[in-house]
């Protein structure tokens, strides 16, 4: 009987082990999958600055950042919209 509980106890314990080594091994990669990401996304945003500062210069500066005033505008209409249908 003693040997049978010695037994499980190993056999539990060697079971955390495994799974905590798992766990660990999932995190280092999501780790790695996240800085990827987030490098690639700030490369994508420097190529997109670069790509409005550009356009701004060779339009004489009558570009300068139309997408943002797109998004200024359409805001006001956004939260207006949203008033409407809370009545």
């Amino acid at each position: 009987m003693r040997r049978f509980v010695l037994f499980a106890i190993v056999s539990l314990f060697a079971a955390l082990l495994f799974f905590a080594w798992t766990t660990w091994q999932q995190a280092q990669a999501f780790e790695r999958e996240t800085e990827t990401i987030i490098t690639r996304l700030s490369a994508e945003s420097q190529v997109e600055q670069g790509k409005n500062q550009l356009l701004e210069l060779l339009s004489f500066g009558y570009y300068d950042n139309y997408s943002k005033h797109l998004e200024e505008l359409n805001q006001p209409q956004g939260a207006a919209v949203g008033l409407c249908q809370v009545g």
